[in-house]
């Protein structure tokens, strides 16, 4: 991951310490509150979450769908899609 200043990836560090934060109480966090339209297209081929998860190759009709995909073929298509090479 390519940073365009100082700056960005401190504002970045910090809004991900914030949404832990948030984790970290036990507080329901939505994929759309993690994973911003913002943060998805600078960081995937995908304009929002949604579009990652309708252009995948998985199943998401319930809310413990996500649960059940294989990790290695989640880390495949993040790879694929995104500058990560894993989900986590």
């Amino acid at each position: 991951m390519v940073y365009d200043s100082s700056d960005d990836l401190q504002k970045n560090l910090k809004n991900m310490e914030r949404k832990t934060e948030k984790l970290e109480k036990k507080q329901t966090v939505s994929f759309e509150e993690l994973f911003t339209d913002n943060f998805m297209s600078k960081y995937t081929n995908n304009s929002s979450i949604q579009d990652f998860f309708d252009k995948s190759p998985f199943e998401f009709k319930k809310n413990d769908d996500f649960e059940k995909i294989n990790k290695k073929e989640l880390d495949k298509y993040v790879a694929k899609q995104t500058e990560f090479s894993t989900w986590e």
